[in-house]
């Protein structure tokens, strides 16, 4: 593993049950705030990984049912964002198969 490292951003959709992005492997995710009308997500990596992986996140509304696609889903806590009136929270999605 590489000492360097590079900071990257995603944009998140509402519109998407599940955002699903192809990640470089082991990328942490730093934290997710609106950028203008956006909902991003900011994560730093190792630049010289040549693994990648999908990852999938999930945005739910303050009040909104969550409902898990499976048993074995699981969801992790991301972050909370304002945008305008609404409150959104973003989790990502794993299973433990």
């Amino acid at each position: 593993m590489s000492r360097h490292r590079k900071i990257h951003k995603e944009t998140v959709f509402l519109a998407d049950d599940n955002n699903s992005f192809v990640l470089p492997k082991n990328a942490e995710i730093l934290c997710v705030q609106t950028q203008g009308n956006f909902i991003c997500m900011w994560y730093i990596f190792d630049p010289y990984t040549t693994e990648t992986e999908v990852r999938k996140f999930r945005v739910c509304e303050t009040g909104q049912d969550i409902v898990l696609d499976n048993l074995d889903s699981n969801m992790w806590y991301i972050g909370t964002v304002q945008q305008r009136d609404l409150v959104w929270h973003v989790f990502e999605i794993y299973d433990e198969t």
